[in-house]
This record gives C-alpha cells, sequence and structure tokens, in this order.
C-alpha cells in the first residue's frame, strides 16, 4: 500500500509538471516562436510530453510523420520503439474488423505520426527506460477554443504502442 500511494504521488506530480510545461510551451509556440525552414509559424495539432520518472526531465514531441512537413520533434526512430510501432501495424493489419487494416493502423493516421511517437523516441535517445514513462499530450491549435490546452487521450494505436506506460487523466 505504502508503494502504492508513493507510485501514485510521482504520477500526480509528473501529471502537473508535465501539464504546466506544455501549457507554456505551446503559448510559446502559438505567439509564433519556432519558425518553419521556409520562415512560417510551425503550429502542431497536438503536443506530448514524455516525462522520464527515473528522471523528472521532459521530452517534447509534435504530431507529424510526413517528411515534407516540418517537425522540428522528428529523428530517427530508436529500435526499441519501432519494434513497438511494428507490433502495432501488424496488430492492426491483422484485426479483422479494424476499418482501417490496409494503411496499417487503427486510425486513419499512421502510427509513427503521433506526438506521442516523438516525445518517446526523444526521451529514449536520451537514455530512458520505455517502462517508467509518463506521457501528456495536449490540443495545441490556439483556434480550436473547445480543446485548446485540453489532454488529448491516446489514440488507439498509442493505447498499443506504450502499452504499459503511464497516461496523462486531466
Amino acid at each position: 500500500e505504502e508503494v502504492a500511494r508513493y507510485d501514485k504521488y510521482w504520477l500526480d506530480v509528473a501529471e502537473k509538471t508535465s501539464n504546466d510545461f506544455l501549457k507554456k510551451h505551446i503559448i510559446y509556440i502559438n505567439k509564433g516562436k519556432i519558425k518553419k525552414p521556409t520562415g512560417g509559424k510551425f503550429k502542431p495539432a497536438k503536443v506530448s510530453a514524455a516525462v522520464d520518472l527515473n528522471t523528472g526531465n521532459i521530452y517534447i514531441g509534435y504530431n507529424g510523420s510526413n517528411p515534407k512537413i516540418f517537425n522540428p520533434s522528428r529523428t530517427e526512430i530508436v529500435h526499441e520503439l519501432q519494434q513497438r510501432i511494428e507490433y502495432t501495424k501488424n496488430l492492426a493489419a491483422n484485426t479483422i474488423d479494424n476499418e482501417y487494416a490496409s494503411r496499417m493502423s487503427f486510425q486513419m493516421w499512421s502510427v509513427d505520426n503521433c506526438a506521442e511517437i516523438y516525445a518517446v523516441n526523444n526521451l529514449l535517445k536520451d537514455g530512458g527506460d520505455i517502462n517508467n514513462i509518463f506521457i501528456n499530450t495536449k490540443y495545441s491549435i490556439e483556434k480550436q477554443i473547445d480543446t485548446y490546452l485540453k489532454t488529448a487521450l491516446p489514440c488507439k494505436n498509442c493505447q498499443i504502442t506504450f502499452e504499459g506506460c503511464f497516461f496523462a487523466k486531466k
């Protein structure tokens, strides 16, 4: 029981810290502080923070896997995460009632399109442990007032890819 209370405490700390971090970062983005190579403002739909529960370090990721579209968080996927992505793709392709099976995804977008992928990838590149990660994702488009700065629950792809990881609740 003591361990469970301890774990809950640190998950609450990770959620609060990542909420504060994401809010500041998303406001920064919407002020046009991150520029595309072409000079325009970078405006991702979602921003994820992956918290290394061993160190407290926070890593950022933005949605978007298309190499033709600017995403400053996108780098080569580490082997451990690529294996999880491939598992999700194969499961999606072989799930009979999955309408996106031909895309090897459970969503209309690719498995590696999510902001969570790039946040966790950046954490893993820095030596983090995939079994001790807290993931928090927020909607980041200022004009979408109903969802702006609200928690984006993990899609089905991310639920499978990051099974065993902790996710934000609010």
